[in-house]
């Protein structure tokens, strides 16, 4: 469930999870913003998510796929043999 978050001084508006860890950003002209909210580094983990999709030649959203079973979550690229993320 997502929740819409009024913008604040600068107008700007964010949708976050309501959940306890979340990260929000606002980008008004030369100036970047941002806060986290609880003990996972979400944001950090996008930049990184981000840097890792520009190294691969920013590959289109429809390349990505995910297998879901009871035991084992995956995200692939192309293939299943390509697994990006497992949990």
């Amino acid at each position: 469930m997502l929740e819409i978050c009024p913008g604040g001084p600068t107008g700007a508006a964010a949708m976050r999870p309501r959940h306890p860890v979340w990260p929000s950003a606002a980008a008004p002209p030369k100036v970047i913003t941002w806060s986290q909210v609880g003990n996972r580094p979400v944001w950090e983990e996008a930049l990184q998510a981000y840097a890792q999709w520009a190294s691969w030649g920013q590959p289109h959203w429809r390349r990505y796929d995910i297998t879901v079973t009871p035991g084992l979550q995956s995200i692939w690229l192309d293939t299943p043999e390509r697994v990006l993320n497992s949990t």
